[in-house]
């Protein structure tokens, strides 16, 4: 079904890419080229924030490369499978595969293609999985960044969306990347990646910002983990004001900005826009801004909560 070694297939995450995004992307073009397929080339839709360069500098890996559009390309989708948050032109690129671990969504294809979607924490998860698969043993560079994915989209193994499986993944590629202490490794990552040292709240929103479309309601959800939430509730009326700025100009109707306190196992939630009573309905309040006592994902709590909210509107 691949297309013949002279034309390049792109792999790459979403905009707005993440570490499992970035990693999940180099590790499978690895895997290809590693089986004389060198035509399958890493790439990405957005600048590498602080997180995953903490990671490719770790294990002196260079990013993938910067493509902004990918029309009429041939292309493997890692870490998404919703046209709204792939790049520009996904509608008349050529998809090949898709691997993922999100909700199946809007995306058509021309072709039968392969999917690989499973409930685990990371895509990364599934791309060793992959390597397993085709009996290669990936070397220590490729281990530790899929172990990075991995860590980065379970944050550190505490997210609700961690499985047993990824347990043992995340155990299997520390030994191979010659990692001791896998959390400790992982604690120093996200730090890395939590330092809002010189970004605006503007910034800060869009770390790690996702767009849906729930039948005509256009939401916005940014998600940030980090060990120090005083940092970022010092500037919330700003974040706040940030927030609603981008919700107007984008014409968007709901926003969420959600701060996972890593340190102290908890998630703060900021709800903006004309239908944040959605939010408020949601966790039952009537407040902007609302504590929850334990670690929250957008895959699984705040998006098929919001939804079931929707159906009952």
């Amino acid at each position: 079904m691949h297309k013949t070694k002279d034309k390049l297939i792109y792999v790459f995450g979403h905009i707005n890419p993440d570490t499992d995004s970035i990693c999940s992307a180099i590790a499978y073009a690895n895997l290809k080229q590693v089986k004389n397929l060198d035509n399958y080339i890493a790439a990405r839709l957005g600048e590498v924030n602080k997180e995953t360069d903490f990671a490719l500098k770790y294990f002196n890996i260079k990013p993938p490369i910067l493509i902004e559009d990918v029309s009429g390309k041939d292309v493997v989708l890692v870490d998404h499978n919703d046209k709204a948050q792939s790049g520009k032109g996904i509608e008349t690129a050529q998809i090949l595969e898709i691997i993922d671990h999100h909700p199946i969504t809007n995306l058509t294809t021309k072709l039968p293609i392969y999917i690989h979607t499973e409930p685990v924490g990371s895509t990364a998860t599934l791309i060793y999985k992959k390597y397993l698969n085709y009996g290669i043993t990936p070397g220590k560079e490729m281990a530790g960044i899929m172990l990075s994915g991995l860590l980065s989209d379970t944050r550190n193994l505490t997210s609700p969306t961690t499985t047993k499986e990824d347990k043992l993944v995340a155990a299997a590629l520390a030994q191979l990347g010659n990692i001791q202490g896998l959390q400790a490794y992982g604690k120093k990552m996200l730090q890395a990646g939590s330092s809002l040292k010189g970004l605006t709240p503007a910034e800060i929103i869009g770390l790690d910002k996702k767009e849906f479309n729930f039948n005509g309601l256009k939401t916005v959800i940014s998600h940030v983990n980090t060990y120090n939430h005083k940092e970022i509730m010092a500037k919330k009326e700003m974040i706040i004001q940030a927030l609603d700025t981008y919700l107007l100009e984008t014409n968007s109707h709901l926003g969420v900005f959600a701060v996972s306190d890593l340190e102290n196992i908890s998630t703060i939630l900021i709800a903006g826009g004309e239908s944040k009573g959605l939010i408020h309905k949601m966790f039952n309040t009537t407040k902007d801004i609302i504590t929850i006592n334990k670690l929250l994902s957008r895959k699984t709590d705040i998006v098929p909560n919001l939804l079931k909210i929707l159906e009952q509107s």
